[in-house]
């Protein structure tokens, strides 16, 4: 697996998708058989269930006693203290409670903060990202902002000073939208690949549709120069394919891969 010195890991967000099964997983896989499948090519999972439900301890051990620590984790923030913005001490404290086993086994990137477009640039939604900086204590996070009114270099100089790594995004480019662009704010740096899906990015009747996008090569090249960029400025960085539907995100993914490793050999 490319690795860049170590810097850079590569994977998808969720692993457990029953349509992977033919496309990616070998027909035939059990389910208990998924996670260990997906260790044998990839180094990084971002745990997603986590953003609907707080997580227990005993899902967050399953996954290190079946990857047996050649994975390392990042792990979504639960949309109760993402979408409204609003301070919840006790699902905070559960959160972090839930990580222990992954932290006791050093295999603890990153705790990631998706934020709705609704989730304005304001003063009051900058300060909810610092209550969950510090909640989180030394665990690096990683905020997702969505609304485009936060792509300004003062926001970009203020998650620098508090070490808090912007995500950046590939998605489509329509107008209220965070732009893409590769970021660094800290010794993180966090890339999510959502596709290019325009025409179901908006409706609501099934939020996965906007996620449904398969990636060419030609849309995938120009990030494997950001990423070059990005390693060269951060101790690591983590990129994500959350572009899940129908398998494309391994694909995705793994193609990403050997472009890096292309890429390496002719640095």
């Amino acid at each position: 697996m490319f690795s860049m010195d170590g810097r850079v890991r590569v994977g998808c967000s969720g692993y457990s998708y029953p349509e992977w099964i033919g496309p990616f997983y070998p027909e035939g896989t059990a389910r208990q058989e998924l996670l260990a499948r997906y260790a044998e090519h990839f180094d990084l999972l971002e745990v997603s269930h986590t953003y609907y439900r707080l997580p227990a301890a005993s899902a967050m051990e399953r996954l290190v006693r079946r990857t047996r620590g050649g994975v390392r984790f990042t792990v979504r923030l639960p949309a109760v203290l993402t979408r409204g913005g609003q301070a919840d001490p006790a699902a905070i404290r559960s959160f972090t409670e839930a990580l222990v086993p992954l932290r006791e086994a050093g295999v603890l990137a990153a705790a990631l903060a998706e934020f709705p477009r609704a989730f304005e640039a304001r003063r009051a939604s900058a300060l909810h990202v610092t209550w969950l900086q510090r909640q989180l204590g030394d665990l690096p996070l990683a905020v997702e902002l969505r609304a485009g009114g936060w792509a300004r270099p003062r926001v970009y100089e203020w998650l620098q000073r508090r070490g808090i790594a912007l995500c950046s995004v590939d998605q489509p480019r329509l107008p209220g939208l965070f732009p893409s662009a590769a970021l660094a704010t800290g010794p993180l740096a966090y890339v999510r690949f959502h596709g290019r899906n325009v025409a179901r990015w908006g409706l609501d009747e099934d939020p996965g549709d906007r996620y449904a996008y398969r990636y060419e090569d030609a849309e995938l090249l120009p990030w494997v120069e950001r990423v070059g960029q990005l390693a060269r400025r951060c101790e690591e960085v983590l990129v994500v394919f959350h572009n899940h539907r129908d398998g494309e995100a391994p694909r995705a993914a793994l193609r990403f891969l050997e472009m890096l490793q292309q890429a390496g050999a002719r640095s």
